[in-house]
């Protein structure tokens, strides 16, 4: 009877504990839905893709689930958490590994165009380091026609206006070696006080570089058949997944999902790169200073997952076969992060062993570089 009993309580224990793993928040794919999109194709289907950024294996599963379709061409409509709670509950979708948020997107229909009025303050004003217009240019951009417009700053992606022969068309192709290659949205701002003669056709535009900034900004000098000379300010940004704090967060913190909350933003291309942490840092770490309501995480606010002189299990499958090496770092960094290790021999630590690059993987494991 003790017997059965001990057998009974180890089965609930077990089937206690694999709910908990199961249900727990840090291995949950993100999906997070868009404030604002444009259908990047003519297709009347709207997809989960189309509408949300998809983080995790899990929630780019669904990315092809059918959220609605377009009727009418001419407005916009939107897709609220709900109506994309309903597709996945329908594609069954599994709520212990995926966590949805967001509130209700609006999208625009496909254009061949794509213009879409942006805020002005959308776009940083540029520092060109001295590197400004010659007093001569100012004085053509005083004397040719202005064009009156309320929109000073036009957005667009710059893949529907490459090779047009227009001032913008020009402008995106003389920027496409910092775009061209990236696999998220971009988007070009393109401020002048002449916006409506930027998409203008048949008047034989040239365009010269005046000025550039390594983080995709760069003003241009256009001159235009019959229509003189102008200034074109011209800012990259890239759409990214953004992870900020809800609440002052104190150092020695572990987060959770009740800690942050994600949204889509747009930023300047080089900042795309920078440190901001994502989900596989954020959800469980250990805060490493304190982080203020409304900041965005970075890297450098959490407890390294690895730290210097950390013993590491280092594996590789380049060989074929799956190796595994017992190593030491030899310096700190979080999930996904590359560092150097060199293996741990017992009697050999002081000698110049060789160093191996690896990527982290969690706090015990990494993998070598291929």
């Amino acid at each position: 009877m003790k017997y059965g009993t001990l057998l009974m309580k180890t089965k609930l224990l077990k089937l206690t504990l694999g709910s908990l793993l199961m249900a727990s928040p840090a291995i949950a794919d993100s999906i997070v839905l868009k404030r604002s999109v444009r259908m990047r194709h003519a297709d009347s289907r709207i997809t989960l893709a189309d509408v949300a950024v998809l983080e995790g294996t899990q929630a780019n599963q669904y990315s092809g689930v059918v959220l609605d379709r377009f009727e009418d061409r001419s407005r916009s409509m939107r897709i609220s958490v709900q109506q994309v709670s309903d597709a996945l509950d329908r594609a069954g979708v599994n709520w212990a590994r995926i966590e949805l948020s967001g509130g209700t997107a609006v999208v625009r229909p496909y254009s061949d165009r794509g213009q879409t009025p942006q805020d002005p303050e959308a776009c940083a004003p540029l520092e060109l380091d001295g590197a400004g217009l010659e007093a001569d240019v100012h004085d053509e951009l005083l004397e040719g026609p202005v064009a009156t417009t309320d929109q000073p700053i036009l957005s667009i992606d710059p893949h529907d206006i490459v090779n047009e022969d227009t001032a913008r068309g020009l402008i995106a192709t003389r920027l496409a070696e910092l775009w061209r290659n990236n696999d998220t949205p971009v988007r070009i701002h393109l401020q002048t006080n002449r916006t409506g003669l930027l998409d203008e056709k048949g008047l034989r535009p040239r365009v010269s570089l005046l000025g550039r900034i390594k983080n995709g900004s760069a003003r241009f000098k256009v001159v235009m058949q019959d229509q003189g000379v102008m200034e074109v300010e011209a800012c990259l940004e890239v759409e990214r997944l953004s992870h900020r704090a809800r609440t002052d967060l104190a150092r020695g913190n572990r987060v959770s999902h009740a800690d942050f909350e994600s949204q889509t933003e747009w930023v300047r291309l080089t900042e795309s790169g920078d440190t901001r942490a994502g989900l596989d840092i954020i959800l469980g770490g250990a805060l490493a200073r304190n982080v203020k309501a409304g900041m965005p995480f970075a890297s450098r606010d959490f407890v390294p997952t690895i730290q210097r002189n950390d013993p590491i299990r280092v594996r590789s499958s380049s060989t074929g076969f799956n190796l595994t090496l017992d190593c030491v770092s030899l310096e700190d960094g979080h999930v996904g992060d590359t560092i150097q290790v060199k293996p741990d021999v017992p009697g050999t630590r002081n000698r110049n062993e060789r160093v191996i690059r690896v990527v982290i993987l969690d706090s015990n494991t990494a993998e070598t570089l291929n």
